[in-house]
């Protein structure tokens, strides 16, 4: 059961990461006044380095959600699982090492 409930988050969190990256994307950005978008690179200097082209391939990896949320939406429902599982073999009095 503990396994079920390891490798739900984890495929919670592999479904979740292209969010991340366009999270990132999207703050940096606001926070040094770029604009970013998917149709082209926008240059974003800072300190001498252009950070336009990072934040292109983080907006535009959101697009990856769509191949990553059904492996998220498995691993939410493996999670709700071991979850129900867990819980279940508390309310009977099993206390078992899984």
């Amino acid at each position: 059961m503990t396994w079920m409930l390891r490798a739900g988050l984890a495929l919670v969190a592999l479904g979740a990461a292209p969010l991340v990256g366009l999270a990132i994307a999207l703050a940096g950005s606001a926070a040094l006044g770029c604009a970013v978008d998917e149709g082209n690179v926008t240059p974003c200097p800072i300190a001498g380095t252009d950070l336009g082209p990072l934040f292109y391939t983080l907006f535009t990896g959101g697009w990856l959600m769509l191949l990553t949320a059904p492996v998220g939406l498995v691993g939410l429902g493996l999670t709700i699982a071991a979850l129900g599982l867990r819980a279940s073999n508390r309310r009977n009095g099993d206390r078992g090492a899984g």
